[in-house]
């Protein structure tokens, strides 16, 4: 049984950019060099043509709810003590099928339990922020702009 909050794997070669720059405080998502197109999460060649020619870029980390979901028990162990709370897909100004999934906090620092779904709303303003979840693991995780 998991007992506690799992932290991602940060040393993976493939990924190690975004979480080298999550702990910076900063976004970046890969992009190609041929045809500029965004993705995430990160491949080893395009999502969009067979390029392998791959950057990191910094993207705005402004976006919009796409959608949400309100996590309630039955979970995990690790989990239950937040629930509930909520987990959006975060679509990116970058481009509209780029898509990131994460918690929705009100405020910078607050809990990902300290929002409730009757705060938010589908097309709401959002912007990202960073949680250290360990000593070396920051995620990103996202604030609103303003509440419904």
């Amino acid at each position: 049984m998991i007992e506690t909050v799992p932290a991602p794997r940060i040393d993976n070669p493939l990924d190690r950019p975004f979480w080298q720059a999550t702990a910076a405080g900063k976004l970046k998502i890969q992009r190609c060099s041929v045809c500029e197109s965004f993705w995430f999460p990160a491949r080893v060649a395009c999502a969009h043509c067979p390029s392998g020619e791959l950057v990191w870029e910094v993207v705005s980390g402004k976006g919009r709810i796409w959608s949400y979901t309100i996590a309630h028990p039955p979970l995990l162990p690790a989990f239950a003590k937040y629930a509930p709370y909520v987990v959006a897909v975060i679509e990116l100004a970058e481009h509209a099928s780029l898509r990131m999934v994460g918690n929705i906090l009100p405020e910078k620092g607050w809990a990902i339990n300290a929002i409730r779904g009757d705060q938010l709303a589908i097309n709401q303003d959002v912007e990202v922020d960073f949680m250290k979840l360990e000593d070396n693991v920051v995620i990103p995780c996202w604030r609103l702009i303003t509440l419904v």
